[in-house]
């Protein structure tokens, strides 16, 4: 039986680096661990519908000016497509706004024009609602950066969830590799491999169904790997997709 090691974990001495760096002692170990958690799943439910995260990493260290401690939380993601803004100003017109039509639809000639204030704008609003939730829960401050990639491409995590979205449509999934591997042409990637596994096409017996393209050289620590594993809920069950890059 070939002994599988996680991609990630065997590279932290040469390309990869933790999500997490911070230091504690035994007693502080466990509440900051859960601390953790709990930021990481409530940001992914705040931008569940508006933003693809691709990771979140976070910081901890001790100011100079005072004792207390400050958290440093990077979000790393795929800007919000047009649709997605345009869908979000609409809901938040109607519900926070109770003005005439003719009000409604300015703003919305202004939002269609000026998508990337308005992108920030909510983005900025769902920060303050969760730094709420954070000091109800901890008085520590708490600062909050964006990191934006360009090409969903050129990151693991974003073309899992990609090829999850596609699966929830019920998308064949040969045409979906077919689509991820012509796209993947267009970046900088040496090479890329995709696995599959559940009810491929609606099947009664579950399979494992992967494909590679280019060179993934899983045995050399000094090769730069992007890992990312994925779960996607549908009709048909539960699927797995695990995406190797070789950066």
């Amino acid at each position: 039986v070939g002994q599988k090691v996680h991609p990630k974990s065997f590279r932290l001495i040469t390309t990869q680096k933790h999500l997490s760096s911070w230091y504690s002692s035994k007693n502080n170990y466990s509440k900051l661990l859960e601390e953790d958690y709990f930021i990481r799943t409530k940001i992914e439910k705040l931008f569940e519908n508006f933003l693809s995260i691709s990771s979140i990493k976070i910081s901890r260290a001790s100011s100079p000016i005072s004792s207390k401690d400050y958290t440093n939380v990077t979000i790393i993601s795929l800007f919000p497509r047009e649709k997605d803004i345009s869908k979000k100003s609409v809901s938040y017109l109607e519900n926070v706004l109770k003005s005439s039509q003719k009000i409604k639809n300015k703003y919305l000639s202004l939002i269609k024009s000026n998508l990337k204030a308005f992108a920030k704008i909510f983005l900025i609003r769902l920060l303050k609602q969760f730094k709420k939730l954070l000091q109800l829960k901890d008085s520590k401050p708490v600062f909050f950066k964006f990191h934006f990639i360009k090409n969903q491409f050129s990151d693991s995590m974003l073309i899992a969830k990609f090829i999850g979205n596609l699966i929830e449509k019920r998308v064949p999934y040969r045409r979906i590799l077919n689509i991820v591997f012509k796209k993947s042409l267009l970046t900088n990637n040496k090479g890329i491999k995709i696995q599959i596994a559940g009810r491929l096409n609606g099947t009664d017996i579950a399979r494992t169904e992967w494909k590679r393209q280019g060179k993934i050289s899983l045995h050399t620590l000094k090769s730069n790997i992007d890992y990312a594993q994925y779960s996607q809920k549908s009709i048909y069950g539960i699927f797995g997709i695990k995406v190797w890059i070789l950066k």
